[in-house]
């Protein structure tokens, strides 16, 4: 491991919907496919303040799940554990985990790369995907969209409002695809400092699970979502 050192704080919450990045399960590369124990719907680093990242993530579904641990490299290759969070043991509700990374004044790498190390309480481990935050002058490049969708579920119509803390408007591609990852909807719009909508009618398509693809700038966000 490396010999990178931090320090960190953790929260975890119950939520009923989940945005950012895309959805996953820890012990597969297939992306629409979620065995057990932990699907993961995101997981993503932003920066909250100057030299502080924030890397939180959500499952949808957990079965055996002791406890997270997040860990972190600056070569993409050697990680550390920074921080361990409690894991919700066995649930179908939807869960959303956070900490803070608060040690990141004095690096001199050019990204931070985040993972997350899933235990079970008969001591299986499993890893996540690797994330990159880029670093700039010591301090983590800020900007993001993150985008939320509602209501969810939802029968007919769902509203998807982008969050944008850029300073500059930004052009973003809304996509939506089946649980095949069948395209059935696609728009760009541009969107600008503050809260930007967008509603779709979905009342054509079969009741069943969609995912929210939300791409601008090189990122993604991804939001699994429920036609009733």
């Amino acid at each position: 491991t490396g010999g990178d050192s931090g320090a960190a704080s953790g929260s975890v919450t119950t939520a009923n919907s989940i945005s950012t990045f895309s959805p996953f399960t820890f012990g597969s590369n297939t992306f629409y496919v979620n065995p057990l124990p932990v699907e993961l719907l995101n997981f993503s680093a932003a920066l909250v303040e100057t030299n502080v990242a924030k890397v939180q993530w959500a499952t949808a579904n957990e079965e055996n799940n002791s406890r997270f641990e997040v860990m972190r490299s600056f070569n993409s290759t050697d990680f550390t554990s920074i921080e361990t969070v409690k894991g919700a043991g066995t649930t179908s509700q939807n869960q959303s985990y956070s900490i803070l990374d608060n040690n990141l004044s004095e690096i001199s790498a050019k990204y931070v790369y985040y993972k997350l190390k899933q235990v079970d309480f008969d001591g299986k481990v499993s890893y996540s995907k690797v994330i990159a935050l880029p670093l700039t002058n010591n301090t983590i490049s800020s900007g993001a969209i993150v985008a939320s969708v509602t209501p969810n579920p939802y029968k007919e119509n769902l509203t998807i409002t982008l969050n944008n803390t850029y300073t500059e408007a930004s052009p973003v591609s809304i996509k939506i695809v089946d649980a095949y990852g069948r395209e059935v909807n696609s728009s760009t719009i541009t969107s600008t400092r503050g809260l930007t909508a967008t509603k779709v009618n979905m009342a054509e398509y079969a009741a069943g699970v969609y995912y929210v693809i939300v791409t601008e700038n090189g990122r993604t966000n991804t939001i699994k979502t429920v036609k009733q």
